[in-house]
């Protein structure tokens, strides 16, 4: 297998998502239960979906949260910050994305459903981490994985919409690499950094 482009989703690849201390401080400013903390934000539901699209802004989607949210009174700007800081970025895996750059010439990229708040939090607390990557966040290009033409976006972006086979799609869903595989890319399911370095070692990596 060929590859010249590695393709990593972010929160469960890229980063340690939902981590601690900072979702079970998201729980309390909203009055729940860690669960009921990633309901609240989950992009399963219409306000979550609508913000990581940028269709709402960052007042509109909390105040979505506080109608369903046991505490009404919190302040944005706090559970703003708390929920993109539980998404903490792997340094396993940052390490080894960053040695296949540069050792192999091969271009890495990051896709996410993201919304602008948190996209941009990353991009100021992690810039070293982030750099070179090609990125790819939702509220950016209007689609949300695993929408089809999200995957379409993601070939464009890394210039391989004519050799999309040359493209490792990486995801720790199944769900969200199965339409990587439709597009014509290759695609893995990722379980930890050990794991994803052990099946990099099986391909043939060339220079984009």
């Amino acid at each position: 297998m060929i590859i010249d482009t590695i393709m990593c989703d972010y929160g469960g690849v890229v980063a340690d998502h939902y981590s601690e201390p900072y979702l079970s401080q998201l729980a309390t400013e909203l009055g729940t239960d860690r669960r009921g903390a990633r309901d609240l934000v989950s992009e399963r539901a219409p306000h979550g979906i609508a913000y990581r699209l940028d269709q709402i802004g960052k007042t509109e989607f909390w105040a979505a949260v506080r109608k369903l949210s046991p505490r009404k009174s919190f302040d944005d700007d706090v559970v703003q910050e708390l929920w993109a800081r539980t998404y903490i970025p792997n340094a396993a895996v940052l390490s080894l994305l960053h040695h296949v750059h540069s050792f192999h010439g091969v271009n890495i990229g990051i896709v996410m459903n993201e919304d602008r708040g948190r996209y941009e939090f990353i991009l100021r607390e992690f810039p070293t981490e982030m750099q070179p990557f090609i990125m790819v966040p939702s509220f950016e290009v209007g689609f949300v994985k695993p929408d089809p033409p999200m995957y379409d976006v993601v070939l464009e972006r890394c210039g391989r919409t004519h050799r999309p086979d040359r493209v490792l799609y990486v995801d720790d869903r199944k769900t969200h690499v199965d339409p990587a595989i439709a597009r014509g890319m290759q695609g893995h399911v990722h379980l930890n950094a050990g794991e994803l370095a052990n099946f990099i070692e099986t391909l043939t990596l060339v220079a984009a």
